[in-house]
């Protein structure tokens, strides 16, 4: 079989631009021939698989060194080099992965304030497992930073003589490092869930009370108004937006008021 196409009938065959098609025929990588009706470069039936081998190895991220050598390799070659292929595939799969799992959470989050924002100071149960001390080190933070970052936790007590403000973070039930600051299930304690927003500008870490005080005293007085007074807050970091009211970005945080 010897149907001649023309180097546009095989880019769009394979989806492979046109530039890429002349590049590989400079490096000797695919074959043409010319037509002699009109000299143009064609490519004959058989010549159509050297696209379809350099098309493969190509995309599994073969160098030009990998591809100029693939006639000379024999079957334990091309199977090493493709073991090598596959595990970067892998790799690359795990990466994607871990990326859709964080655009779903952070997604999660968008739809999570929409909830709150809908209905305020709902009472609920708490929807974190398990929060942890920040670590101390920055070994620690460095090894669980990435994680963990995105799951701040604001612990605000409001009992006492004096307000006080310890920091950690939301983790699985199952995370052993750090100390624990608070587990549910180990408290039979009732809380109310609210939405906090606070101007990004404002709040510089570590933050004070002072900076926090005008934005949870609305919500403490309204929940103390609607059940009693909080002894505590739980302040759950979602993400940072641009805020209308505050004309810049905002922290938007999930709430547990403990009852």
């Amino acid at each position: 079989m010897s149907y001649p196409f023309s180097l546009k009938e095989v880019s769009k065959m394979f989806d492979i631009p046109i530039t890429t098609l002349r590049y590989w025929e400079r490096q000797g990588l695919i074959h043409l021939q010319r037509n002699d009706g009109n000299n143009y470069k064609e490519f004959f039936f058989d010549d159509l698989s050297y696209v379809c081998d350099m098309d493969i190895y190509h995309n599994l991220g073969w160098n030009k060194s990998e591809l100029e050598d693939l006639y000379s390799m024999d079957f334990s070659q091309i199977e090493q080099t493709l073991r090598a292929s596959d595990l970067r595939i892998q790799e690359e799969i795990e990466k994607l992965q871990a990326m859709r799992t964080r655009i779903e959470k952070r997604r999660a989050g968008l739809d999570r304030i929409q909830e709150l924002a809908m209905r305020p100071y709902s009472e609920s149960k708490l929807g974190m497992e398990k929060i942890v001390s920040t670590p101390n080190d920055k070994e620690a933070l460095i090894k669980y930073g990435k994680p963990l970052l995105t799951e701040f936790v604001a612990m605000i007590s409001l009992t006492g003589d004096q307000e006080t403000l310890e920091y950690g973070f939301s983790v699985p039930k199952d995370f052993s490092y750090g100390k624990v600051l608070l587990q549910k299930g180990r408290t039979d304690a009732s809380y109310v869930v609210f939405l906090l927003k606070a101007p990004a500008k404002e709040l510089v870490f570590p933050y004070k009370i002072e900076s926090l005080r005008p934005y949870i005293e609305p919500h403490v007085r309204n929940i103390a108004r609607l059940y009693s007074k909080p002894k505590e807050l739980l302040c759950h970091f979602l993400l940072t937006a641009y805020d209308e009211e505050f004309q810049g970005p905002c922290f938007y945080n999930e709430v547990y008021a403990q009852l």
